[in-house]
């Protein structure tokens, strides 16, 4: 554990989950994991379709709302024809 209370992964886990009926697999990127491409990369290998990434910084008033560098949609780091 680091000093900061945060482990470290080891490893890019894919779940299968159902939404609305439909099964999919979902893997996660929390926060800074955004800013590797090869996170979104290893998940995208492993069968995930839809990948979250719940993303949290510390903004002061004057930076609210600034874009945050390499977010947004990603085109398809794997294409997997079906």
């Amino acid at each position: 554990m680091l000093a900061s209370g945060v482990n470290h992964g080891d490893g890019f886990p894919v779940w299968e989950v159902e939404i609305g009926g439909v099964k999919t697999k979902v893997g996660i990127e929390i926060c800074y994991d955004i800013q590797h491409p090869e996170a979104t990369r290893e998940l995208a290998l492993g069968g995930a379709e839809i990948v979250f990434n719940p993303y949290d910084t510390m903004t002061s008033p004057a930076t609210a709302g600034a874009p945050v560098p390499n977010a947004g949609p990603r085109k398809p780091a794997v294409h997997r024809p079906r």
